[in-house]
């Protein structure tokens, strides 16, 4: 499948490598959004940032409710155009990005 995005937490088999989870236990589908929250109290999207605070945090909300939201909102078949892929897949992910070339992504 062709995409625009050039996700390092999604194989060429079509399944999640992993989870992040951050010492207060909130989930992140991916190190790069992990570290976006984390350093800029933003997930740089609107659906994401307009959920209630600690819809990810495991305190609160089962694995599979944390997921269930990720999962709907971030997949790869939204990635096969620009218009349909999420904001904060947009911000660092994007295969032509220069922020991808400076990672060597």
């Amino acid at each position: 499948m062709k995409r625009v995005v050039n996700c390092i937490n999604y194989d060429d088999e079509n399944e999640w490598r992993e989870l992040e989870i951050s010492s207060d236990l909130h989930v992140y589908p991916c190190c790069t959004l992990h570290a976006l929250h984390f350093l800029d109290g933003t997930f740089y999207d609107e659906y994401l940032d307009g959920l209630p605070k600690n819809w990810n945090s495991l305190k609160h909300h089962s694995m599979d409710e944390i997921l269930k939201i990720y999962r709907e909102h971030i997949t790869p078949e939204k990635w096969k155009k620009l218009k349909t892929t999420p904001k904060c897949c947009q911000k660092w992910c994007l295969k032509d990005s220069k922020s991808n070339k400076e990672y060597g992504l």
